[in-house]
């Protein structure tokens, strides 16, 4: 409860901001009224909800934004991965790109010849470390992005921001 001498669009920003799930506004006449307007953090449009019905809508709210969110995250990620980058010179070229159509650079997949000296060249020249050897990546990458020579372990890489 938000009972602060703030404006009504401060309070929302700062719930928004920490992470509230839903936000559910009452005022006298909605409370005269038996109902209240509930925001959904992830849904565009307020609903108006019926005092008696706020518990169970709640918690259905509460059931059905964990798939939302998760299919949400996955399409960005998706949406921000790259698997056609097989030099240092086409990663280059990769940021550049992304710099003048104000993109995301995203998370890279790459093929490792898995030394320290290739690591640090890529950071080096582009900003980019390694994230993660994925268990099951969408494809394997056989030469290293470098090196040119065969790769041990095909890598997510990133910049971390």
């Amino acid at each position: 409860m938000d009972d602060s001498d703030n404006s009504p669009g401060y309070k929302f920003n700062e719930w928004e901001l920490k992470g509230a799930c839903l936000r559910i506004e009452c005022g006298p006449r909605d409370l005269e009224a038996g109902k209240v307007m509930v925001k959904v953090r992830d849904l565009t449009d307020k609903q108006t909800v019926a005092l008696e019905d706020l518990e169970a809508f709640v918690d259905q709210e509460l059931q059905a934004m964990t798939p939302r969110l998760l299919a949400a995250a996955k399409e960005r990620n998706k949406d921000n991965e790259y698997t056609n980058i097989d030099t240092l010179d086409e990663l280059k070229a990769h940021i550049e790109t992304c710099k003048q159509e104000d993109k995301v650079t995203g998370f890279v997949l790459i093929g490792w010849d898995g030394s320290e000296e290739t690591e640090a060249k890529i950071k080096e020249e582009t900003g980019f470390t390694t994230r993660n050897i994925p268990f099951e990546a969408p494809m394997e990458k056989t030469v290293d992005i470098v090196s040119g020579k065969p790769a041990k372990h095909t890598v997510w890489i990133a910049r971390a921001y």
